[in-house]
């Protein structure tokens, strides 16, 4: 029940949301944060509200004449407001690299009170200070290795007593009833015969508004972004709530190397396109098959999301994953924490800089080498496309965790520590990146033959005889770099792990 003020007065919260501007959005996260109610108009548009309108009930000490916009609500009207919750998250690091980081950036440019933990946090009895435990993209089977039965337990154990659950994409499929992963959902994956095998980019959804306040704000069909995700498969629908499912691609939506757009105005059909990739392709299977699902587990919650709501600039997703979140069931005492313990220090050395913008650098050069090679390009400020059986996104993730290192590095040697503030040890993270260069530097020297041997296999029969000592040539270097497996392996495994090791140092040291 909504505890009634003496004169029912609320005070208006007006945001415009531009894309990509999350700023107001952080302002009133905060707020929660710092103990203010705030309240979500859910009823129908009326003169005074919209659906999603934030609402900040008067103060006693407030006079309602002296402010233009305190407005008076009946018990009727009081009755439609939903009070937002303050929920205290951790995201699970582990085997998250580029999508872990971009997760917990757009949750913190949200305002959330979020918090990185890590397998050994999770072993070690950290989960039990959270409300949620938010589990980025990424391979489950990889999350699964990591975490071990005894960290999946911890999970389970969490969620059956109460604690949320929310997985994006890798993380909604560590939710499934799978080998790999958590049983948290009676639901298991597509085959992988049915269902639409590499597709991404922005896609029209539609809501299922009878489960969830997922859509407060959003238009009827808002735009959210998906990212190579799997399908989902029931084993009990009546077990499910489908909160979303998917509806028309938007222009910049692919298939494999194929915009859709481009093909469905060519002349050329889906099917001969099929025939000549071996996959399947039209996009057309995919309309009204769910993408956001949630059930219960015991006493707790389950949300499982295909689409990337965290997914940066994206207006209608990152609105949606606020109102997820902010529906989220608080039961723990509000508590800063920090998942690792973190050394003062008064600046960074430039030696540690330098070392890193080197790599950077390298990293760079590689990466224009494969945009002259027109193997691949910029999709968005970080992403890559790139052409079908090219390893893009693996050159593209180490370069935005390089990236993402440098810039936060840069700033601790340009500001130091602030005054009864925390952050990493210094030698710490010098001793990591001198551990990964020449990881690095093999890296490296192998991803510009590979590159070169891409450009000739993309632009010749690859049936021609004469390509056969370079199509080994390549399986070679893909071996040693990538290894043998499609989740990851190699020197690249070996070095992503190093990285993602410096940053998640950085990222635990930083504050909010």
């Amino acid at each position: 029940m909504i505890k009634l003020l003496s004169e029912n007065y609320f005070r208006k919260i007006s945001i415009s949301l531009a894309r990509g501007n999350t700023k107001q959005l952080r302002a009133i996260a905060r707020m929660l944060i710092n103990g203010k109610k705030i309240y979500r108009w859910t009823g129908p548009s009326k003169t005074f509200a919209a659906a999603g309108d934030f609402f900040l009930p008067l103060e006693n000490n407030h006079d309602p004449a002296t402010l233009n916009n305190a407005i008076q609500l009946d018990k009727y009207d009081i009755s439609l407001l939903e009070l937002m919750s303050a929920p205290q998250g951790a995201l699970l690091w582990d085997q998250s690299f580029i999508w872990g980081l971009i997760a917990y950036e757009s949750m913190v440019s949200l305002g959330f009170n979020i918090h990185l933990i890590t397998r050994q946090d999770i072993i070690n009895g950290r989960l039990k200070e959270f409300d949620c435990l938010c589990v980025p993209g990424g391979w489950a089977s990889q999350k699964s290795r990591s975490l071990g039965n005894e960290g999946k337990k911890i999970i389970r154990d969490f969620v059956r007593a109460g604690g949320t659950y929310l997985g994006f994409c890798g993380g909604a499929g560590f939710a499934l009833n799978v080998p790999e992963g958590l049983g948290l959902l009676p639901v298991s994956r597509q085959n992988s015969k049915i269902r639409l095998p590499n597709f991404s980019g922005p896609v029209k959804a539609n809501l299922v508004s009878d489960h969830s306040s997922l859509g407060l704000g959003l238009d009827n069909n808002p735009i959210f972004h998906v990212w190579w995700p799997s399908q989902f498969y029931f084993e009990d629908k009546n077990k499910i709530n489908i909160l979303a499912t998917y509806g028309k691609p938007e222009n910049d939506f692919y298939v494999a190397d194929l915009n859709v757009a481009d093909i469905n105005t060519s002349e050329i059909p889906w099917k001969v396109w099929e025939s000549r990739y071996g996959i399947k392709l039209s996009p057309d299977s995919l309309k009204g098959e769910p993408a956001i699902i949630s059930s219960t587990f015991g006493k707790g919650t389950v949300i499982a999301s295909y689409f990337h709501l965290e997914t940066p600039g994206d207006r209608d997703g990152n609105l949606a994953l606020f109102n997820l979140w902010h529906q989220i069931s608080v039961s723990k005492t509000l508590i800063k924490t920090d998942s690792f313990t973190a050394k003062t220090h008064s600046q960074m050395p430039k030696t540690v800089l330098d070392n890193v913008q080197a790599g950077l650098d390298s990293m760079t050069q590689i990466i224009n080498l494969g945009e002259r090679a027109f193997l691949w390009s910029w999709r968005n400020d970080w992403l890559l496309k790139w052409k079908r059986k090219v390893r893009g996104l693996e050159f593209c993730s180490l370069y935005i965790l390089i990236k993402g290192v440098e810039k936060r590095i840069s700033h601790c040697v340009e500001f130091g520590c602030l005054k009864n503030s925390t952050c990493p040890g210094c030698q710490e993270i010098e001793n990591l990146i001198i551990a990964a260069s020449p990881v690095f530097d093999k890296f490296i020297n192998f991803s510009y033959p590979l590159i070169m041997n891409y450009l000739f296999l993309c632009n010749f029969d690859e049936k021609n005889n004469s390509n056969n000592s370079v199509i080994e040539k390549n399986k070679n270097l893909e071996k040693k770099l990538f290894g043998r497996a499609r989740s990851g392996g190699g020197l690249y495994f070996e070095l992503i792990q190093q990285i993602s090791d410096i940053l998640v140092i950085l990222l635990s040291s930083q504050n909010h």
